[in-house]
């Protein structure tokens, strides 16, 4: 059987360039300045998703912010002052579904970041960013090579670490400024 490690390397590499690509800098400078208007930045995703989602929280924390992950025993209740930045591939991922309803009728500003325009968090939210993971191209090529959500995944994954860059830039900060954030008792 032949080993087609680099064929996938070089599917996943160019299809997030691609997606990179199709993300408007404007709807990402609102995104991000809309953001950055909020104290405390609590954030919601499933799976690895979610996972993807504790690294921002993680940077965010190098940053300065409070950043709270939903679903752990330590998180405080969010407030009508904060925001809540969900990701979800499908945009209708049944427990963010009710987590997103849930903190929009206390009042709190509601981010998604979804691949998907037309689902249920990104038609509720107050700011949207899409990641089109999908680029016209035949979905059974695609689902071929790609397990559900990679795309999304990946290119979340380095959209969010863009995103560092951009606010590390906008408030004046070095990277020696997010080091001394970091922890240091592991």
């Amino acid at each position: 059987m032949e080993n087609n490690f680099k064929e996938y390397g070089a599917f996943y590499t160019q299809n997030i360039c691609n997606v990179f690509d199709a993300i408007d800098p404007e709807y990402v400078d609102r995104f991000i300045n809309n953001l950055l208007n909020f104290k405390r930045i609590f954030l919601a995703g499933r799976g690895r998703t979610g996972l993807i989602l504790q690294t921002f929280a993680m940077r965010l924390v190098h940053l300065g912010k409070c950043a709270n992950m939903i679903g752990l025993p330590i998180t405080p209740r969010i407030t009508k002052d904060d925001c809540l930045l969900v990701a979800s591939g499908s945009g209708n991922t049944d427990g963010l579904v009710l987590i997103a309803e849930k903190a929009k009728r206390e009042g709190v500003c509601l981010f998604v970041i979804s691949s998907q325009k037309k689902a249920v968090l990104p038609e509720m939210a107050d700011n949207v960013l899409i990641l089109q993971t999908y680029l016209g191209k035949e979905e059974s090529d695609q689902e071929n090579k790609v397990v559900e959500g990679t795309l999304f995944e990946q290119s979340l994954f380095i959209t969010l670490d863009s995103m560092v860059g951009v606010i590390k830039d906008i408030e004046g900060q070095t990277f020696s400024d997010l080091s001394n954030r970091h922890v240091f008792l592991e």
